[in-house]
């Protein structure tokens, strides 16, 4: 069985390169081969290279580190106008309210992030927070505001006793009309 999927792959492959080469005239619609290993019987990757040359010069060229780095960069100074590391070198990499140096996050103290409008990157508006109490915090104002983003209540059974689920129920009210459908 192996060895008939093995041919039936094989042929695929060969079928590949006969329509490129009836398309082209050649492997590629510039080169006769990969330029780095010389084969035509692999499918042309990128810049004259067969894909799994092209893959591993690819993949060495770019260090994973590097990339990340540009990121959080681009990140930071998208994000916080370049205040988010000042953020943290004033508040000593440590969480404001219980002093955990674990899962560092950079919150605006009025609300006014990246996904507002006119947001408020100023370093008075930046507070380091660890993840938990981030959550908490955000948590404890979606509370005081509304029971959920769109909705004051859920609109089953307009309570705000039970969390929100979803499309403006509950999770009992989601759970009941799940256990009828």
């Amino acid at each position: 069985m192996k060895d008939i999927l093995k041919d039936n792959a094989s042929l695929l492959v060969l079928m590949f390169l006969a329509v490129n080469l009836m398309k082209h005239g050649r492997w590629s619609s510039k080169y006769n081969c990969c330029l780095s290993c010389q084969r035509n019987d692999r499918n042309h990757g990128a810049k004259g290279l067969c894909v799994a040359c092209y893959s591993r010069q690819h993949r060495s060229s770019i260090p994973v580190e590097t990339s990340r780095e540009k990121h959080r960069e681009k990140w930071n100074k998208q994000s916080f106008d370049g205040n988010r590391e000042v953020a943290l070198q004033r508040d000593g990499y440590r969480c404001t309210l219980c002093e955990t140096e674990n899962h560092r996050v950079v919150h605006h103290i009025d609300g006014n992030g990246r996904t507002s409008k006119k947001p408020n990157n100023d370093l008075g508006n930046l507070q380091t927070l660890c993840r938990a109490c981030h959550m908490k915090l955000h948590g404890t104002i979606r509370r005081t505001q509304k029971w959920s983003q769109k909705y004051d209540f859920c609109q089953s059974c307009e309570t705000t006793e039970v969390k929100h689920y979803g499309h403006g129920l509950c999770e009992d009210c989601r759970r009941k009309r799940k256990k009828k459908v």
